[in-house]
C-alpha cells in the first residue's frame, strides 16, 4: 500500500539557496486514502523573521526562538517521509528547500515520486475560481482554521490531494491515459498517481465521441404547454408579504410597496400587449418584481419570454441566485435557456485538432489540454464561461472558440454546442440572453433566438451601447497574424510549397497595409496627439485624401485576389478544416473594405495605433451613430410587449433624455417609475470637498496626487472598513493605486484594483467582501451591477463626475452632427449620460433599507457648475456637506 507524505512548510523568504531557512514544517500522513498520522514542529531559523513574514504567518521570533534547528528535526523528518510519495501544494517550493535544509543537515532527500497538487488542480478542477490553497479550500468546503501555517495547510492539501485522486479515480479510462500522456513534461508523477487508483463501473452520464468523453444531456419531456392555474392576482398574493414565498427565499426579506406594483404592471403590460419604459430605483427588487409576472406568462398561457441582460455575467447571476430559487415554488417546471453568442461555445473540432497537435506541447499547452480534457466530461453547454482560464489561457483559448460560420464543425456537427443550445432555447419557455445577442438577431446578422413576441430588458439604459459595440467592426494585424498562423500549421502538414508560397505573400501584402496605415497615422498626429484613454493614437477616417483611399484600394483588391488564389489551389474546400480559416480570412477582408474604403454617414470609423509598438500595431474600428433608435423600433415593431427597465432612465425625474434618444413616444410605450422608499436622509451623508485642484484636461497629474492624499486621509481614519473608489479613466486608477501602495496604508488595508490585481469582476468582489479592510479600486464595470448591502460597504468615492472622454470618436461625430443642427452636444448628450451613469455609481451604496454611509465626490463642480444641479436633482434628497477635505473626514468620522 502506497504511503504519502503532504508536506508544507513556512519559511523567512523565498529562497534556500540565498540563506532564507524553514520556520515551521507540517507534515501529514495517507495510507489507504485516509490520514493516519500528523507531525508539527517549529523550527529555529538562527535568523530574525522579516516583518512581513510574521505578518503572514502570525510566527514571531518569540514562537521560534527556544524551538529546535532544522539539522536537529532532520532526522524525525526523514523517519517519517522514508518510503513515501511526496506530495506538496506547489512542490517547485517545498520540495527543494526541504531538499536544501537536508542537505544542509547531511542528508539526502535522494529521488522521490513527487506530485503537486497546484497542478492536478489545475487539470483536474476545471471550475474553480483560483489554484491558492486558500481559494480551492473554499471552492471544495475544506476547513482551512489557520491559512499560512504549515501543519493547517498540510492538513488542507491532504484532503485536497484525496478530492483529487478521487476525480481522477472517477474519469474514463482512456480520459486518464490521455492526460498520462500530458503529464509526460509535467512535475507530478502522474504514473505513480495512476497505480494508487482503484476500478471502477462505466459512468452512464457519459458518451464517447471521435477521441473525447462528453456530458450527456439530461433527457428532460418539453414543457412547453399552458396549464388550469388561478388569477395573477392570487399567484402574486402567494409571494409578496411576510410569511409567503418572498419570505421563504429570502432571509433579510424586505416588503416593498415598489416591487409589487412593478409585478402588476409589467403583467398588464403583457395583457395589453403594450410597451412600457421602466424606472425601478436602486433597491427595489426590480429582478424578481419582473420575474414573478414573466413564470405566470409562461405557465399559464404557455408564452415564451426572453429577458435580456447588460451582459453575460448577469445572464448566469439571473438563473442562478433568482430563477433557480424561484422554481421549487411555480405549480410546474419552467424550463430555461441561457443563450450567448457563438463566440462563447467551445469548438469540439478546434480542441481536436489543437488535442492532436504534437507541436503544441510545452508545460502551458499540456495543463490547458488536460483542463479542457476534463472539462468536457463536466460541461453541458461548452460555454467558457463555466471554466475557469488563466490569463494567459485567453490567447489560445480564443482561437478554440467557434468561429464566424460553422463548416469547421462538420465533423461535430451532431454535438455541437453552439448548435445545441440553439436546440435547447427552441424547447424553452423562458430564454436568459443579452443585449447583443437580441440586437443580431433582431437585425438579422445571426439568428439564434427561436421566435418570441414578450422580452423584458433589463439595464436597458446600455442598450445603445451593446447595439453600437456589436452592430459595428473591429480589426486589427494580430487577427490577421493568428489566422495566418492557424493556416501555415495546416499547410505545414501536408508539405503544399505552393500554398505555402501564396501564404508568405498574404502575410507580406497584409504587412504593408498595416505598416502603411501605422506610418500615415503617426505622420498625421503629430502636432494633434489625438490618443484614446488608454493612450493609442487616433485617426478618424473622414478627411483622407482620394489618393490615399486608392492606395488602400489598391492593396486590399490584392488581399482579396491572393485569397481566391488560395481557394482555387484546393482540390476541396469543403472537406478541409482550412476552409474554415479562408472563410475567416475573405471575412476580415471585407472588414478592411467597408472601413477603409466604403464609410457610411450613419457609421463612424476611426483608426488607433500604439505610437511605441511595432509598426503593424494598428487597429480599425466602425460603429453605427444612431444604432440605438434604429434597433428599438425595430424590436418595438416586431413584438407584443417590450419592457425596458433600469434604475437609472429619467434625469430630474423626467423621461425626456430617453424620449428624444431612442425616438419614443407616448403613443407606442408607456412610462413608469417606481421610487424606492428609503431614508436617504437620515443614512446617507454626501461630502464634496471645496479645496482639491481643478480637473484639467488634457493634464490631471496634480488632480491624481490630491486624490490619492485624500484617499489616504480618509483610509488612515480607519473609520471605513470598506471603500469602492470609482474612477472614469483607468488611467488615474493605477496611478492613484500604485501611489497609494508606496505608503503604510498598505499595512492597514488590502488594496484591491481592477486591471491590476488579478481576476474577473465578481472574484474581485468576493476578495473585497472577504477582509476585514479593504480598498476597490474600479472604472466603468464597477459603477453598476454589483451588490454591495451593509457593512460591505459603507464609504463610496466618486472620483470624478463621469463625462465622456472628449476624444471618443463616436462622441466626435455624435458633436459634429448636434452643432450641425444648431444644439449643444454638452446638454443634448454628455450631460445628460453622465447624468445617469452618476445616478448608477450613487446607488453602489444603498441596497437594502438597513444600509448606511457616506458618499464622497471628489468634484466640486457638483457645487460650482450650473450643470451641477441636474446631478444633484436626479438623486434622492440627502444630507450635502461641502467643506474642506479634513473637516468633511472628521464629520464623517464623528457621523458614523
Amino acid at each position: 500500500m502506497t504511503r504519502i507524505a503532504v508536506i508544507d512548510i513556512e519559511t523567512t523568504g523565498q529562497s534556500a539557496t540565498r540563506g532564507d531557512k524553514i520556520i515551521e514544517i507540517g507534515i501529514v500522513l495517507i495510507e489507504n486514502n485516509k490520514i493516519i498520522g500528523t507531525y508539527s514542529q517549529y523550527v529555529n531559523p538562527g535568523k530574525l523573521i522579516p516583518p512581513f513574514i510574521t505578518q503572514l504567518t502570525s510566527i514571531t521570533n518569540e514562537d521560534v526562538l527556544d524551538q529546535p534547528t532544522f539539522k536537529e528535526v532532520a532526522p524525525k523528518v526523514m523517519e517519517i517521509i522514508e518510503g513515501t510519495v511526496l506530495v506538496a501544494h506547489n512542490v517547485l517550493f517545498d520540495i527543494p528547500f526541504l531538499r536544501t535544509e537536508l542537505d544542509y543537515a547531511g542528508y539526502s532527500l535522494g529521488r522521490k515520486p513527487m506530485i503537486d497538487t497546484v497542478e492536478l488542480s489545475r487539470i483536474l478542477l476545471p471550475q474553480a475560481p483560483g489554484y491558492k490553497l486558500t481559494e480551492l479550500s473554499q471552492y471544495l468546503h475544506l476547513e482551512h482554521s489557520q491559512p499560512h501555517r504549515a501543519i493547517s495547510d498540510a492538513i488542507v492539501t491532504a484532503h485536497l490531494f484525496l478530492h483529487l485522486k478521487d476525480k481522477l479515480n472517477r474519469l474514463p479510462n482512456q480520459t486518464i491515459q490521455q492526460l498520462e500522456e500530458l503529464f509526460g513534461g509535467l512535475k507530478t508523477d502522474f504514473a505513480t498517481l495512476r497505480r494508487m487508483l482503484q476500478p471502477k463501473q462505466k459512468r452512464q452520464d457519459l458518451f464517447y465521441y471521435n477521441g473525447f468523453y462528453l456530458k450527456r444531456e439530461s433527457d428532460k419531456t418539453n414543457t412547453f404547454h399552458s396549464i388550469n392555474m388561478g388569477s395573477y392576482q392570487e399567484f402574486i398574493d402567494a409571494f409578496y408579504g411576510h410569511g409567503k414565498i418572498l419570505s421563504t427565499i429570502y432571509n433579510d426579506y424586505e416588503e416593498r410597496e415598489s416591487q409589487q406594483k412593478i409585478s402588476e404592471t409589467i403583467f398588464n403590460q403583457f395583457r395589453s400587449k403594450r410597451h412600457a419604459m421602466i424606472e425601478a430605483d436602486t433597491g427595489s427588487g426590480k429582478t424578481m418584481a419582473y420575474l414573478i409576472p414573466v413564470m405566470y406568462e409562461s405557465i399559464k398561457y404557455g408564452d415564451r419570454v426572453v429577458i435580456s441582460t447588460s451582459t453575460t455575467n448577469l445572464q448566469t447571476q439571473l438563473l442562478h441566485d433568482e430563477i433557480r430559487k424561484l422554481q421549487p415554488f411555480l405549480p410546474k417546471p419552467i424550463r430555461v435557456t441561457i443563450v450567448k453568442g457563438k463566440n462563447h461555445f467551445l469548438s469540439l473540432a478546434k480542441f481536436y485538432s489543437y488535442f492532436n497537435d504534437k507541436d503544441a506541447n510545452n508545460e502551458y499547452d499540456c495543463i490547458l489540454k488536460g483542463k479542457i480534457l476534463v472539462w468536457l466530461t463536466e460541461t453541458k453547454t461548452g460555454d467558457i464561461d463555466d471554466i475557469a482560464l488563466h490569463r494567459q489561457d485567453n490567447p489560445v483559448f480564443q482561437n478554440l472558440l467557434v468561429g464566424s460560420e460553422l463548416r469547421e464543425n462538420r465533423s461535430f456537427k451532431s454535438i455541437c454546442f453552439y448548435e445545441r443550445m440553439k436546440q435547447r432555447a427552441a424547447e424553452s419557455q423562458l430564454i436568459i440572453t443579452n443585449h447583443a445577442v437580441v440586437a443580431l438577431d433582431l437585425l438579422k446578422k445571426e439568428q439564434m433566438l427561436p421566435p418570441y413576441k414578450k422580452i423584458i430588458m433589463d439595464e436597458a439604459h446600455h442598450i445603445e451601447t451593446a447595439v453600437t459595440k456589436h452592430m459595428g467592426e473591429t480589426i486589427s494585424y494580430v487577427q490577421f497574424a493568428i489566422l495566418y498562423n492557424q493556416i501555415e500549421k495546416q499547410i505545414l502538414s501536408q508539405s503544399d510549397l505552393k500554398l505555402q508560397h501564396h501564404l508568405e505573400e498574404l502575410k507580406y501584402e497584409t504587412d504593408r497595409l498595416f505598416r502603411f496605415l501605422f506610418t500615415f497615422v503617426k505622420e498625421n498626429n503629430r502636432l494633434k496627439q489625438q490618443t484614446n484613454d488608454v493612450g493609442r493614437l487616433q485617426f478618424m477616417l473622414e478627411d483622407y485624401s482620394m489618393s490615399l483611399r486608392d492606395d488602400l484600394r489598391e492593396i486590399i483588391d490584392r488581399l482579396k485576389a491572393m485569397c481566391k488564389v488560395f481557394h482555387y489551389e484546393l482540390k476541396d474546400p469543403t472537406e478541409t478544416f482550412l476552409s474554415s480559416e479562408l472563410l475567416q480570412l475573405e471575412a476580415y477582408i471585407q472588414e478592411l473594405r467597408e472601413i477603409l474604403l466604403d464609410p457610411k454617414d450613419e457609421d463612424v470609423s476611426w483608426i488607433e495605433i500604439d505610437k511605441n509598438g511595432a509598426e503593424n500595431a494598428v487597429y480599425l474600428y466602425r460603429e453605427p451613430i444612431n444604432a440605438g433608435k434604429t434597433y428599438v423600433r425595430a424590436l418595438l415593431e416586431e413584438k407584443n410587449t417590450v419592457v425596458l427597465i433600469s434604475a437609472a432612465f429619467t434625469i430630474n425625474h423626467d423621461f425626456d433624455y430617453m424620449r428624444k434618444k431612442l425616438e419614443l413616444s407616448d403613443d407606442t410605450i408607456d412610462f413608469y417609475q417606481f421610487p424606492y422608499n428609503y431614508p436617504y436622509g437620515e443614512n446617507i451623508q454626501l461630502m464634496i470637498p471645496n479645496d482639491l485642484p481643478a480637473i484639467q484636461y488634457p493634464s490631471n497629474d496634480e488632480f491624481t496626487y490630491a486624490i490619492t492624499e485624500a484617499l489616504l486621509s480618509l483610509a488612515t481614519a480607519k473609520v471605513h472598513k470598506k471603500i469602492l473608489v470609482l474612477f472614469t479613466s483607468y488611467d488615474m486608477l493605477k496611478k492613484c493605486y500604485y501611489l497609494l501602495k508606496e505608503t503604510e496604508l498598505g499595512s492597514d488595508y488590502v488594496m484591491i484594483g481592477q486591471g491590476i490585481t488579478s481576476g474577473s469582476r465578481n472574484r474581485l468582489i468576493k476578495q473585497f467582501q472577504s477582509f476585514e479592510r479593504a480598498i476597490l479600486f474600479g472604472t466603468n464595470a464597477f459603477w453598476e451591477g454589483i451588490d454591495l448591502p451593509g457593512e460591505d460597504l459603507t464609504c463610496l468615492v466618486i472620483v470624478k463626475l463621469p463625462f465622456q472622454s472628449p476624444s471618443q470618436p463616436l462622441f466626435k461625430k455624435k458633436s459634429v452632427q448636434a452643432k450641425l443642427e444648431g444644439k449643444s452636444p454638452f446638454m443634448e448628450f454628455s450631460l445628460p449620460e453622465a447624468v445617469l451613469q452618476f445616478r448608477q455609481g450613487f446607488g453602489r451604496l444603498i441596497r437594502k433599507k438597513t444600509d448606511h454611509g457616506i458618499i464622497f465626490v471628489m468634484d466640486d463642480r457638483l457645487m460650482t457648475k450650473s450643470y451641477g444641479k441636474y446631478f444633484l436633482n436626479s438623486i434622492p434628497k440627502v444630507n450635502i456637506q461641502y467643506d474642506s477635505l479634513n473637516q468633511l473626514i472628521d464629520k464623517a468620522n464623528n457621523w458614523l
